[in-house]
């Protein structure tokens, strides 16, 4: 065996390498945007339900709103 075959089995060894990177690489894209779309429906879904909620429960959700504004001005403000 001579350096040149040596040198084309290291090559083709380097571009397989390539190319199962590159390969794992885009099902990983392909399986993150998949991930993002499901994402964005269930916040999409959450802010549709708490609108409705607001919507149905003015009242309630007035008082959760200023309970959840008093909690936190309680526990940022400075001692």
């Amino acid at each position: 065996m001579d350096i040149t075959e040596t040198a084309g089995g290291l090559t083709a060894t380097a571009h397989q390498t390539v190319d199962r990177i590159a390969d794992a690489a885009s099902r990983t894209a392909e399986d993150l945007a998949r991930r993002k779309e499901r994402l964005n429906v269930g916040r999409a879904e959450l802010l549709t339900n708490c609108r409705n909620y607001i919507n149905e429960n003015p009242g309630m959700s007035l008082g959760v709103a200023v309970a959840a504004g008093f909690l936190l001005r309680h526990l940022i403000r400075p001692r």
